[in-house]
């Protein structure tokens, strides 16, 4: 699952898919400053923030 945040894009991994089942469900979160620079449409993404 993918989520959108103000600050960075977000993604939640079921149990198992990266740690042991133990830990639950996983969530990695990428700041949008890190991967602004790699984007193919920013005026697409700073439009997208600019919503909400």
């Amino acid at each position: 699952m993918k989520l959108l945040s103000a600050t960075s894009i977000d993604f939640n991994f079921n149990p198992y898919q990266i740690l042991p089942y133990a830990f639950g469900i996983s969530t990695v979160s990428i700041p949008y400053s890190q991967i602004i620079d790699n984007l193919k449409n920013k005026q697409k993404l700073q439009a997208l923030l600019e919503l909400r």
